[in-house]
């Protein structure tokens, strides 16, 4: 049985999910296919594989940002999840005792 033709393009892909910001089920559903065709296209261009990881990592970092902006206005919360994720390395950490 010959394969199915592909029916979304590298550049349509990354269209997609530079609109859903990364995220691939959105963008599976704005292409109209299942989200395993996506991640399978992930294993074979590389383009769309590096394409992906870039807006991951823009996402993440307009994400921190926020944090930031948070943490500077003295949000108590933002303060606190900060110290205990990136401040592990500082002892910012909750341990369970377990006797």
């Amino acid at each position: 049985m010959p394969p199915r033709p592909v029916q979304y393009t590298p550049e349509k892909v990354i269209a997609a999910l530079q609109e859903t910001r990364g995220m691939v089920y959105l963008a599976a559903r704005k292409l109209g296919c299942d989200p395993s065709g996506i991640y399978k296209l992930f294993k074979r261009s590389a383009a769309v594989r590096d394409a992906w990881e870039s807006i991951k990592g823009e996402t993440t970092d307009t994400v921190e940002l926020k944090l930031w902006q948070r943490i500077m206005d003295d949000d108590l919360a933002a303060i606190t999840f900060y110290l205990k994720t990136k401040g592990k390395d500082r002892g910012y950490t909750e341990r369970t005792e377990v006797t």
